[in-house]
């Protein structure tokens, strides 16, 4: 009994990592300020809502034994976003029901995503819709941009051991939009 509780509790822990490595890669600031995702709680959400479908894109590759890591890291991402709204000074009656339209959203783009995955062509019009659904006239360059970089990302979590996801660790790779055969990577918290 006692191992059920701390294998759990370890779960969670490791959930906790790889939420606040998403966090951390989502702020970073080139989205905001060169790829033009607004700086809102929108665009922010979003943004975050993409880094999970990315993680989470990968966690089903493993199956059943990334269940358990899943569910808790979507525990992790709407206590913050519970967190987050009552900070903002939502009141406690309203809270559930801005978390029903947030886990809507939440569903609605991974589905959005994970179709796109397989008719690339789509993924212009998802992002457009979603990422940049607050967006007038956002340029198709900067549209290229985030698809290469979440393409590459796709690809590079595919390549990461489970050993490493299971444990908390996980990279992100950011696509220099100026020289485009370049890359950065950016390593997240580890475990």
């Amino acid at each position: 009994m006692f191992s059920l509780f701390s294998q759990r509790k370890s779960k969670n822990q490791i959930a906790q990592f790889l939420y606040d490595s998403i966090v951390h890669q989502s702020r970073q600031t080139f989205f905001y300020y060169d790829l033009g995702v607004p700086d809102t709680v929108d665009g922010r959400f979003d943004l975050i809502l993409l880094h999970s479908f990315m993680v989470l894109n990968r966690f089903e590759r493993e199956g059943r034994k990334a269940d358990v890591l899943m569910q808790a890291l979507f525990d992790c991402l709407f206590v913050d976003m519970d967190r987050s709204l009552r900070e903002m000074g939502v009141g406690d009656l309203s809270v559930p029901k801005h978390m029903k339209r947030m886990m809507r959203a939440f569903k609605g783009r991974i589905l959005a995503y994970e179709e796109a995955l397989q008719k690339p062509n789509d993924l212009e019009a998802v992002l457009r819709r979603n990422l940049y659904g607050t967006v007038e006239g956002i340029d198709s360059g900067v549209l290229e941009i985030i698809i290469r970089y979440l393409q590459a990302n796709i690809e590079n979590l595919r390549k990461q051991p489970w050993d490493d996801l299971g444990h908390g660790r996980i990279s992100f790779i950011v696509v220099d939009y100026e020289e485009k055969d370049r890359t950065k990577s950016y390593t997240g918290m580890v475990a």
